[in-house]
């Protein structure tokens, strides 16, 4: 077991380096452009990139919920098909 004189210098040694690493990242900060100035990588205008992406990460999630719980998604099919079907009339 560590004594508390190893565990205080182990400490001046991890708040050194925090420190030392917050002033890098401060300076990284400045160095950087803003988002706003950044030219887009994407080659679909605007957010439509940041929606696919989201679109793609929802269908797994739902992928993922129907085996886990096929139950619950039997439910929700059946009443989104409630919804559909009352708002078509």
């Amino acid at each position: 077991m560590a004594t508390k004189a190893q565990l205080e210098a182990e400490l001046k040694t991890l708040k050194a380096e925090m420190a030392h690493r917050r002033k890098s990242v401060k300076d990284d900060e400045l160095d950087e452009t803003p988002e706003s100035e950044k030219p887009s990588d994407s080659t679909v205008p605007g957010d439509a990139a940041e929606l696919e992406d989201l679109w793609a990460q929802l269908q797994g999630e739902l992928a993922d919920l129907s085996k886990k719980q096929p139950v619950l998604t039997l439910v929700g099919a059946l009443a989104l098909g409630f919804i559909l079907g009352r708002g078509s009339k």
